[in-house]
């Protein structure tokens, strides 16, 4: 952690704007549509798994992880685990 606070120490602030995670907050739908609706921080997402085991949230990882155009790894459940309202973090 200090590496990353002395990290930001040397960029300008309009880099430091990049850098940041940005956090949305999801609702899951249960649906054979694949969709996905962004409104500012909200996203709807349908997905097909069913909430077993994890298999629905790997699913949204997956999903949005495409979506935005970044890797599975780069998107992070904060809350809402076992809830079909989640918060994400998307790097």
């Amino acid at each position: 952690m200090l590496y990353v606070m002395s990290f930001y120490k040397h960029i300008s602030e309009p880099e430091q704007e990049t850098l940041r995670l940005k956090k949305y907050h999801v609702t899951v739908r249960f649906s054979t549509d694949d969709m996905i609706k962004v409104t500012g921080d909200e996203i709807t997402v349908s997905i097909k798994s069913q909430p077993e085991r994890g298999r629905a949230n790997r699913e949204l990882v997956k999903k949005l992880a495409a979506h935005f155009g970044v890797s599975a790894q780069d998107v992070r459940i904060l809350s809402g685990l076992a809830s079909r309202k989640k918060v994400v973090e998307i790097a």
